[in-house]
């Protein structure tokens, strides 16, 4: 087996995602918890990094990163950043996690209306993960996210002979049309990049309208009775 037939790039923040940029405005606020780093927000390095991959034909290349509070398992298409899939694990974090961290709410508005295009699930609990390769046969790599207990919450199999480029004269997968995901999120127009803000003021309108109308409901109550003892 050739020794570089599996190369691990390991980062401190997500590399696949571009789903971030749909927090705007919430990410320009100070201190905010939705100020989160991916290399989205470095497109020129993202590229060089691809380009760089892209120019010596590295093959097996698998991402590791974290920093996110939550465990995700990502895949892009093959020619829309390489050739082939290339595959990212995300795990974080094995003492606090995103569904100790946050509103469970905003968690499940974000994954509904905010959708990573990249990701193939998500564990919101405490996690690590995890990476066994298997040399006999077919070689492959099993990419996984486990629990506390040990247990694999998500998993996925991946054939080493996949993540090659193809031979000279053969053609690479086209991509599919209209694949969002190759799309920096970035360059969407505003009322699509920033719909999870939009359905937040949204949600948050509502409330406050719902608000204002019982204390009005109260008011009005209040005088109504009042009125009807002074008659008394």
């Amino acid at each position: 087996v050739c020794a570089l037939q599996v190369n691990i790039i390991a980062s401190s923040i997500q590399f696949l995602p571009n789903h971030h940029a749909t927090l705007c405005p919430l990410c320009y606020i100070k201190n905010s918890p939705f100020k989160v780093e991916t290399w989205c927000h470095f497109a020129r390095e993202r590229q060089r990094l691809v380009d760089l991959i892209n120019r010596h034909r590295v093959s097996g290349v698998l991402m590791l990163s974290g920093d996110v509070h939550l465990g995700e398992m990502l895949e892009s298409y093959p020619a829309c950043l390489l050739p082939y899939s290339l595959h990212e694990l995300t795990s974080s974090g094995m003492t606090h996690a995103a569904a100790t961290s946050y509103p469970p709410m905003t968690l499940e508005i974000m994954k509904r209306v905010s959708p990573n295009p990249f990701s193939l699930g998500m564990v919101l609990d405490k996690n690590y993960g995890q990476l066994d390769f298997e040399w006999e046969g077919r070689p492959k790599v099993t990419l996984s996210l486990r629990g506390v207990e040990g247990m694999a919450a998500l998993e996925r199999e991946v054939f080493l002979d996949t993540l090659a480029y193809p031979s000279e004269g053969e053609e690479g997968e086209e991509i599919p049309s209209k694949a969002a995901h190759c799309v920096p999120e970035a360059d969407f127009h505003w009322m699509k990049r920033c719909r999870f803000v939009i359905v937040i003021a949204l949600i948050v309108s509502v409330q406050v309208l719902a608000v204002i109308a019982l204390l009005r409901y109260c008011v009005l109550s209040l005088l109504s009775l009042r009125r009807k003892q002074k008659k008394v």
